[in-house]
């Protein structure tokens, strides 16, 4: 067996270099590299130079790992060279050729299939193995995605304080016609502008054609708009973690009234939110990184000289997890499967059509996906979600709390210190998840040699056993009517009469072409 050690996360500026679509999460940058490698002279030399992945889940449950693309739906997960070994300039050279993703060599995507209910009840077994003196380090980076939108609720509130003889039409009046500041006159004015009413928020960012009254909030505290801890259930959601990362200033306007006058004073309070924006991810990547002392990101492997590499992982089922779907394994979004269908969205009686007619349909290209989570369109620095329309949609809730990932796939980048979106500059903050099983052959200086992207898929019944594991898709309708013949893609279920409901629905477990679990920007 291949002598295993876990090294230093990989540093944010090495990994960039793999290739212009390749991603390394922020966690990474910084932390340095000491690097073993492998010591001596080879004495093995392997008749093939190869990385795979093998799927190793019990052959009865029906698991099936092929490549991507078209007559490769029986072809092996993996990169192979014979007689000569992989290197970084051949993959480098791959990388700068207008070579069409499925007839790469040395960065391939791979398609492992699940059945309805196989890793609910299951859950899931791979092995990421290489040939002796292949790759001096093999590298492991883990699928995530945001469970809950984390966010910035840094702002400054109004809040309007009466005692019981001050009415709501006592304190608008006295205040749209009040000229003050806080209590020291040194804090920023006191906003009175708009309709304001006893017990009521109002975000003092805002102009007053945004300004809105917020009657929900109870305490300062709620003002932490992406803190799930305080979730209550009129909200519609169970407690969660704390995502918020905000600062909010509070100033408190307490009105007296006594007789005709009435008077007021002003106090200021700060409420720090403590949430970590990393609260919200989930995903395979929290089981590295409670065994790797990691957050997000990459763990590195040493290999042994001479001798096969192999690292086996096991993703426990997810029946007995709370409020557990797929979508926690499953990492399948038709959608931002291939340039072809680029960012449709879900349930659009349109991408039936556009299944069956687009030559793209057995064609996976995972840049797709990979600026998607960036937060880039296809081939362009151009944002998907841009400030604006972030800022637009959370105006209209009547606050300026700053959403840091447009959906479970797609976090932000940011300029530093700011709230600018950047994709293309050297001082960003970036909150990117990582959308693909992704495993790293690498050489002595950790550059890459080859690269292997894994997807799981999981189907709404059998899946066949033939070409059309190459599809995208196979929902085949041109209306969203019940479908008989979709195995992959239904999204509505087929009940059969005489027959327990339960077991009569073709979709079992919702999966993320079923459903994306948190709104785009609000």
């Amino acid at each position: 067996m291949a002598m295993l050690k876990k090294l230093p996360l990989l540093a944010l500026a090495v990994m960039a270099l793999a290739s212009c679509n390749e991603k390394v999460n922020p966690e990474l940058n910084g932390n340095a590299v000491t690097t073993s490698g492998t010591s001596g002279s080879p004495t093995v030399v392997p008749t093939e130079y190869y990385l795979k992945v093998e799927a190793t889940s019990p052959l009865l449950l029906n698991y099936k790992l092929h490549r991507t693309g078209n007559n490769n739906f029986a072809a092996e997960c993996k990169i192979s060279s014979t007689g000569v070994a992989l290197s970084n300039d051949a993959y480098n050279a791959e990388a700068l050729a207008p070579t069409a993703h499925d007839d790469k060599q040395f960065d391939i995507t791979c398609y492992y299939e699940a059945e309805e209910l196989a890793m609910y009840m299951n859950g899931l077994k791979f092995q990421v193995s290489a040939s002796p003196n292949t790759c001096a380090y093999v590298g492991y980076s883990p699928y995530s995605f945001y469970d809950r939108m984390p966010g910035d609720s840094s702002t400054t509130y109004t809040k309007i304080s009466c005692d019981t003889a001050t009415t709501s039409a006592i304190a608008s009046a006295y205040l749209a016609g009040a000229t003050y500041t806080t209590a020291t006159d040194t804090q920023a004015a006191i906003d009175n502008t708009g309709v304001i009413s006893c017990n009521d928020y109002v975000d003092s960012t805002l102009t007053a054609g945004e300004r809105i009254r917020d009657s929900a909030v109870i305490t300062d505290e709620d003002l932490c708009r992406f803190d799930y801890s305080k979730t209550t259930a009129a909200q519609g959601q169970d407690e969660g973690p704390n995502c918020d990362i905000g600062t909010v200033y509070v100033n408190t306007v307490s009105l007296v009234t006594s007789g005709a006058t009435t008077t007021h004073k002003v106090t200021r309070t700060k409420v720090k939110c403590g949430g970590q924006v990393r609260n919200c991810i989930k995903g395979p990547i929290l089981k590295e990184s409670a065994l790797a002392g990691m957050t997000r990101g990459t763990v590195i492997y040493d290999t042994t000289l001479d001798a096969a590499f192999s690292k086996d992982y096991e993703l426990e089922k997810l029946a007995t997890k709370l409020r557990s779907t797929s979508n926690e394994i499953a990492n399948y979004r038709r959608n931002v499967a291939s340039t072809g269908i680029d960012f449709i969205n879900n349930y659009d009686a349109a991408y039936a059509s556009i299944f069956s007619t687009s030559p793209n349909r057995e064609q996976f290209d995972p840049n797709v996906m990979e600026f998607y989570s960036s937060n880039r369109r296809n081939e362009s620095a151009t944002p998907i979600i841009s400030t604006a329309n972030l800022y637009t949609a959370t105006v209209r809730n009547g606050y300026r709390a700053m959403p840091l990932a447009g959906d479970p796939f797609m976090g932000l980048s940011l300029t530093a210190g700011t709230a600018t979106i950047n994709n293309t500059g050297n001082n960003i903050v970036s909150y990117r998840t990582s959308p693909f099983y992704t495993f790293f052959c690498l050489d002595g200086a950790l550059e890459v040699k080859g690269k292997i992207r894994m997807v799981v898929r999981e189907w709404d019944r059998i899946f066949p056993t033939d070409g059309n594991l190459e599809a995208i898709s196979d929902y085949i309708d041109i209306s969203p009517v019940r479908n008989t013949v979709s195995k992959m893609d239904n999204p509505l279920d087929q009940e059969i009469p005489s027959t327990p409901g339960q077991f009569s629905n073709f979709n079992d477990q919702t999966d993320w072409d079923d459903i994306i679990p948190m709104e785009r920007t609000s």
